[in-house]
């Protein structure tokens, strides 16, 4: 793999989670599911979501256990298929309780697979490609979701559990991928094992203040999903537009990508990062000003375009203070930030435009990203600084070209040659 390329296991892991996430529209039918199959009241159907929200915090933090304790690559696979499993259980299942009991068991196995694929990127990739893996993984699974759509409509009409089904299938299907093509079954976290590696370390002030960070970032992020709609709605936007908006901004946004990563080169993460924060933040005051379709979906290409780079530059930051060999549980710790925004946006999100209105609304989120990109410029440089030569972490400038010790450079050279992997 060379300094601007991505091996096969890299694109093997894009792929398999694309096919996974063409699949993932049946958390938008799980509510409707629990009312029409499983005769809960609306009330009720909301205590099953919730439920299934609490189940992801342990998910995630279990796949990091396992992607470290075990295979990074075999936790994906194994997440892919509990996750298949339960899908189809709540295709198959009649009773209430039975329904419940697979909604709570989706809950527990659906963010298995995300530590593990997060830890294969940083396995996959360069210092120097790093962040650009990242934005491409986020890239393929936004290209799922745009499918998402399209195969949902195909398939509702025969009746929302057939949606289940094709979940189930997709999922399948993304872990067969990644089994067939992912790469060696061995990683680096069981060759540290077995050579002594460290104990579980991942968790210092660095990664938590990181965290801190994302979780504001996610605090803002989520308002797409649960105060967007409510604005076009208060903008008299029929409801089609909320499609046509994630949909065509989603579309163009991921085209601009090669021409952004192209452009990144050569520039440290921490300064990208700080830059589509603010980019975001003007798309999100560009959402608060919209009063029409096309307004709306000028500032999705603008926020979207931002958010793309971001995936990628934070979690190429995030992956510089975690020590390999507990990739995957730093990760997964870090990923948290996801479940504290889906929670803190929708109530954050609907008392202010309930109290302010939808531009006030969309303008103190916006200018909270705003002050994000300074903020996390600021912290990312002091941890570079902190982590440079420290034992079991990354050794360069923040995802940028920076300098790494000639003994670490020498050491990768004689991997390459070997056996085309990366030491620790």
């Amino acid at each position: 793999m060379t300094r601007d390329n991505y091996g096969r296991a890299f694109w093997a892991l894009c792929i398999g989670r694309l096919s996974n996430q063409i699949g993932a529209f049946t958390l938008t039918f799980l509510t409707l599911l629990m009312i029409q199959r499983g005769h809960l009241s609306v009330p009720q159907a909301g205590l099953v979501m919730a439920a299934f929200s609490l189940a992801t915090f342990p998910s995630r933090l279990l796949g990091g256990r396992l992607a470290d304790s075990w295979s990074q690559r075999g936790s994906v696979i194994l997440g892919l298929l509990l996750t298949s499993a339960a899908q189809l259980a709540l295709f198959a299942v009649t009773s209430t309780a039975a329904l419940v009991g697979a909604a709570i068991l989706l809950g527990l196995a659906f963010e298995i697979y995300e530590p593990g694929s997060a830890a294969l990127v940083e396995r996959t990739t360069t210092a120097a490609n790093r962040s650009g893996g990242y934005s491409l993984l986020s890239v393929f699974i936004q290209i799922g979701s745009v499918m998402t759509g399209l195969l949902a409509v195909a398939l509702v009409g025969f009746g929302v559990r057939w949606l289940f089904l094709a979940d189930a299938s997709s999922s399948l299907l993304g872990a067969a991928v990644i089994a067939v093509a992912g790469g060696p079954a061995r990683d680096r976290a069981s060759r540290s094992r077995r050579e002594g590696g460290a104990k579980p370390r991942f968790l210092d002030s660095r990664l938590l203040v990181l965290t801190l960070l994302a979780c504001l970032f996610t605090s803002c992020y989520f308002t797409v999903m649960s105060v967007l709609p409510l604005t076009m709605t208060l903008a008299h936007v029929a409801p089609q537009g909320i499609g046509v908006v994630v949909t065509v901004g989603s579309l163009i946004s991921i085209g601009l990508v090669p021409i952004m990563l192209r452009a990144k080169k050569g520039r440290s993460d921490r300064k990208v990062l700080s830059w589509a924060y603010v980019v975001m933040g003007l798309g999100f005051v560009l959402t608060g000003m919209s009063r029409s379709l096309p307004e709306f979906v000028g500032a999705a290409v603008v926020w979207g375009t931002g958010e793309i780079l971001a995936f990628g530059c934070a979690q190429a930051i995030a992956s510089m203070v975690i020590p390999a060999e507990n990739m995957a549980s730093g990760m997964a710790f870090y990923g948290l930030s996801w479940s504290v925004g889906g929670i803190v946006a929708p109530l954050a999100g609907t008392l202010l435009l309930a109290h302010v209105g939808p531009g006030w609304t969309w303008a103190a989120f916006g200018l909270t990203l705003v002050a994000l990109g300074p903020i996390t410029r600021i912290v990312a440089r002091r941890i570079s600084a902190g982590a440079e030569g420290e034992p079991g972490l990354a050794t360069t400038a923040v995802g940028g070209s920076g300098v790494m010790p000639k003994d670490h450079q020498r050491l990768r050279l004689q991997a390459v040659v070997v056996d085309g992997r990366y030491p620790s």
